[in-house]
């Protein structure tokens, strides 16, 4: 799955975080996530928000994302314009 995860870095948009962990960009409006949040980022791959809760912190268009590798097999999702980061599945 870590290597799933570090395929983000080869899309066009992609690039070194330069603080590890691979960058992608969310595709879309970003919002916040309610429960069962699906993430789809440009390069087609899904995650799924794991925990639960709600957050929203206004609007931001197709921003840049880190996926890192959290124990027991997680992962938290980073979204770097709000800074807030979930836990979350890969789904697709």
């Amino acid at each position: 799955m870590l290597a799933a995860a570090l395929s983000l870095c080869g899309g066009a948009r992609a690039q070194s975080s330069g603080g590890g962990g691979p960058l992608g960009f969310l595709d879309g409006i970003f919002t916040g996530w309610r429960g069962h949040t699906v993430f789809k980022l440009e390069n087609g791959q899904e995650w799924t928000q794991q925990e639960s809760g709600s957050f929203d912190n206004g609007k931001y268009d197709h921003p840049a994302v880190k996926i890192k590798p959290m124990i027991l097999g997680s992962w938290l999702l980073s979204v770097e314009s709000c800074g807030c980061s979930v836990r979350v599945t890969r789904t697709k």
